[in-house]
């Protein structure tokens, strides 16, 4: 199944299979994704987390937190629903009960986890950090502040990556904080994160109609690859969505350009459906692409 929400208040969920949607209307407004859990929707809006089933779209219950600004996190042992406390609190994924909450200075606009650790960006106007939690005790392990404002996720490989307000891309260290590496863009969309697979990173720059491919532990770049998205007085116009890695390809949606394919090894495009014009990021699976276009959900079969 596909869920997206729509309209602040409606979440749709959309049967892979047949393209039928169901919808789920809210009371109050929701800014960010739902995210799947146990059987569970967790569908942070501005009254608190709505927990949904999954299979018949009833709410079962609500936690109350404050105005949230990212979607809520699962992974196989806690689910982490920011905006709690101005902060971050984990719940058993399994049993629903609170199991650690931490406080923070600022507001959590990022977040992640990998392997008994959780990475928090902390961040508003006056600046912020990204911290290193650990996701058995709810402890600090590391933050540092040398990201500054950020609205994006992090993305966790061979160290974090993640890009900050003016567009810059950020490497720090998993065991540390330190910065290994950044390369600035000219990147203007805040919802766009880095991709990283095998040692290398992938980033997209909607301002350049680019993707390049980084050494993961130096930022040296691999190769870099423009997208055609339409023309206007000689520039390129229109947004790029996050890059997706499977084993051979790189997937990039455009908005005009549709979507383009790239050789993960070489950077060259093998083909590129300029059908549709896609205004979200991509979900992948082993069978097909989906993504959202002017038109409603769309499923490309590669």
């Amino acid at each position: 199944m596909f869920w997206l929400q729509d309209k602040e208040t409606t979440i749709r969920r959309t049967h892979t299979e047949t393209g039928n949607t169901d919808t789920l209307s809210l009371d109050h407004a929701s800014r960010v994704s739902p995210t799947l859990a146990c059987g569970r929707l967790a569908v942070h809006t501005y009254a608190g987390v709505s927990w949904v089933d999954a299979e018949t779209l009833e709410v079962v219950g609500t936690t109350p937190t404050a105005s949230p600004h990212v979607s809520a996190l699962a992974d196989d042992r806690l689910v982490y629903v920011s905006g709690f406390n101005d902060g971050l609190q984990a719940y058993g994924a399994d049993t629903g009960e609170p199991e650690w909450h931490l406080s923070i200075d600022h507001f959590v606009t990022g977040l992640s986890s990998a392997q008994h650790t959780a990475y928090v960006v902390d961040a508003s106007a006056d600046g912020g950090e990204v911290l290193s939690v650990d996701t058995q005790t709810g402890e600090v392990q590391w933050q540092t502040d040398v990201v500054g404002e950020s609205y994006t996720n992090p993305v966790v490989g061979a160290d974090v990556y993640t890009f900050d307000n003016d567009g810059t891309v950020h490497a720090l260290d998993t065991d540390n904080g330190e910065q290994m590496w950044e390369l600035t863009t000219e990147m203007t969309s805040p919802e766009t994160t880095p991709a990283y697979r095998d040692g290398t990173v992938y980033v997209a720059d909607d301002a350049s109609g680019t993707v390049t491919a980084l050494d993961a532990e130096t930022g040296e770049r691999h190769w870099q690859t423009e997208i055609p998205r339409g023309d206007t007085d000689g520039r390129p116009t229109g947004t790029l969505t996050s890059p997706v890695c499977t084993p051979e390809f790189v997937l990039i949606g455009a908005s005009p350009g549709g979507l383009a394919v790239l050789r993960r090894d070489t950077g060259e495009r093998r083909w590129q459906n300029s059908t549709y014009s896609f205004s979200s990021n991509l979900a992948v699976t082993e069978d097909a692409v989906y993504a959202v276009a002017t038109d409603g959900i769309v499923e490309l079969k590669p």
